[in-house]
């Protein structure tokens, strides 16, 4: 019936215009709303209880394009969640659903007006402002190491979870940015 049902609090309000927003489709428990800023900002709410989660990521440009990029949609406890983002820096950036960078899709002759993920996760297509169209590849490979009877593996690109053979014990450790390589020995991880 149009009742406002939530309002977010913004400090710079006035001097960021949002300039895009956008819910994460797998995040039905959470209704997790991402949002983007001409004070360049990311920011992150949670719509149950109307509050922002974490910091505001600094972006270092002015975004345009907002979107989500989900990996592994029909897996409930594997998925994984991206955040798409383009605009005046002419590149289709890849960031964690926390907000940390992960890498750049593409770089564009143009800003990236618009930018949306296939539904499976495996392309990405970007518009620009000089009147492009393109499709892209998205490929997450495979970062992980073995000693004995430890295995670590990279989870949703900035987590690693060690796992041991024999017990069959698993643990995550959050590491925040991308994680590229992983060694292990004894009882050390790296």
């Amino acid at each position: 019936d149009g009742n406002e049902k939530y309002k977010f609090d913004r400090s710079d309000a006035a001097n960021s215009p949002v300039w895009n927003v956008s819910w994460c489709p797998t995040r039905d428990d959470e209704l997790l709303l991402a949002a983007v800023d001409w004070g360049q900002k990311l920011t992150l709410y949670q719509a149950t209880g109307a509050k922002q989660t974490g910091k505001e990521r600094k972006l270092g440009f002015d975004p345009c394009a907002l979107s989500w990029l989900v990996k592994d949609a029909y897996k409930q406890e594997s998925r994984a969640e991206y955040i798409l983002i383009g605009g005046a820096n002419r590149e289709c950036t890849i960031y964690s659903r926390e907000g940390f960078k992960l890498g750049t899709v593409c770089t564009q002759d143009a800003w990236v007006w618009c930018c949306c993920a296939k539904p499976d996760g495996s392309a990405v297509a970007v518009g620009t402002t000089n009147g492009f169209i393109g499709m892209y590849d998205v490929k997450f490979g495979v970062v992980h190491g073995i000693h004995k009877d430890r295995y670590a593996y990279r989870d949703n690109m900035t987590d690693v979870i060690v796992h041991h053979l024999t017990t069959d014990q698993k643990v995550k450790v959050k590491c925040r940015e991308l994680v590229r390589k992983i060694a292990t020995y004894k009882t050390t991880l790296a």
